[in-house]
Order: structure tokens, then sequence, then C-alpha cells
């Protein structure tokens, strides 16, 4: 009996340290380089809205930014059921240029090295978000990283779906494309 305790004990510690190490080779140089098409404005729904939406979800966001879109510019949507994995891998991608979640994944969306500071919408202040302020250790000020979406939101008045939760939307720092993600997440307020 004590010998697969201990088998059981070392196998955890096995388990543990390779995924410490599968998180050090990500976190030390296996960082994926920026990889935004200039060509498209990607926007990616890791939340309850339903998967199977996404020309209807296209077809709107090309209304909604008909008079910002440049000349050349495609719109892609992706959507996917909430996954705090999900949500890793998009981290790491860096290939949507705005990400919208629901409100129980706000804790791993907001980060300053994933995320531009919103303060230049007009209209938006750090109070009405405040949930959403960090630090960023570069600069050591704090910044508005997201911004919540609730019922009484362009967003979630346009979806014509009933949500059990609220949706937070960042824009990725890296984007090519940071005065149109901007401008999208203001009209949706």
């Amino acid at each position: 009996m004590m010998t697969n305790r201990a088998d059981a004990s070392k196998l955890k510690v096995v388990m543990i340290v390779g995924v410490l190490s599968l998180f050090l080779l990500v976190g030390c140089g296996g960082r994926a380089e920026n990889l935004h098409r200039e060509d498209v404005f990607q926007v990616t729904f890791i939340s309850s809205l339903p998967t199977n939406d996404v020309e209807e979800m296209e077809a709107y966001l090309y209304e909604l930014l008909a008079e910002d879109l440049p000349e050349g510019i495609s719109i892609q949507v992706q959507m996917t059921l909430p996954s705090f994995d999900r949500l890793t891998v998009e981290l790491i991608n860096k290939q949507a240029d705005v990400v919208i979640v629901d409100d129980g994944l706000d804790q791993i969306l907001i980060d300053p090295y994933y995320l531009a500071p919103l303060e230049s919408i007009d209209g938006v202040n750090k109070q009405e978000f405040d949930r959403f302020v960090r630090e960023d250790d570069r600069d050591g000020r704090e910044h508005l990283y997201a911004v919540g979406y609730d019922e009484m939101s362009r967003l979630r008045e346009d979806v014509p779906y009933e949500l059990e939760y609220d949706l937070v939307a960042g824009v990725v720092a890296t984007s090519p494309h940071q005065t149109l993600a901007l401008n999208l997440i203001k009209k949706w307020l």
C-alpha cells in the first residue's frame, strides 16, 4: 500500500514539473510573434453567444463599422464557447484585434502585456470600469484595459440573445487596427 501512495506522489510531482516546464517554455521565448494580418480586422468572441452565427455577426459588424472601415480591410469573426484554455491560446497567439469574453473570463483577459489601454476612448472613464484597471509595471501607471457591456449597452441590445453573463471587451495591444478597434468598443457602449 505504501508503494502505491509513493508512486502516486511521484506521478503528481512529474505532472507538476511537466506543466511548469510548458509554462516556462511559453513564457521564456516561446511567445508567438505578432500574427495580425494587415488586411483583416479580427473580432474574437469567447463567450456564450451561439457559435453558429459567425456570418450574421460579420454582417452586423460590416454595417456597424461601415463609415470607419478602411478600404481593403475585411472583417473576420471567430466565435467559440467560453473556455479558459481557448482564451489562454488567444492571448499567446495574438491574432485577434478585439477580444470579447463572458464576464467570468475577464480576470484572465485583462493583462497589461496583452491589451491596449482604453483611456483614449471619449466618454469612457476609469471609475465606471474600475474593476478593469490594472497597473502596468513597465511604466508604473494604472490604465483601463477593458470595458463591460451589460444589458443596457448597445452590444447587448443589438445581439438578439438572452445572455447569462455580461460581456467584457479589450483591444489587443499589438493590433495594427487600433483606431478601428477603439471605435468598435465605443460604438458598443
